[in-house]
């Protein structure tokens, strides 16, 4: 049996648990971030430009706590908006698998 995980780990996968340094390096990449601006609609807007993932640069869990990280900015910003609904927009240009 393996001792519980420390809940205010780096590993810490609850949104609430997750800061921006933690995410700091990836978020630099420019893959992905929310939108400065709310769409006509008044949501917040992740926008993945998947061209620039490369895949194994960061460790999955390290992509996966940016992903968190980046939707529960944009449900907060939305819920302050009194909205709760985000947008999400994948930009595909010069995409290759």
């Amino acid at each position: 049996m393996q001792p519980a995980a420390n809940p205010t780990s780096a590993a810490d996968p609850r949104p609430d648990h997750i800061t921006a340094s933690q995410v700091a390096k990836e978020a630099s990449s420019g893959k992905a971030y929310v939108h400065s601006h709310l769409d006509v609609y008044g949501r917040p807007a992740i926008v993945i430009r998947t061209r620039l993932h490369v895949v194994g640069q960061y460790p999955i869990n390290d992509s996966k706590r940016l992903a968190v990280f980046l939707i529960d900015q944009a449900i907060a910003q939305a819920q302050a908006a009194g909205g709760e609904q985000i947008l999400g927009i994948f930009d595909l240009r010069d995409f290759q698998v």
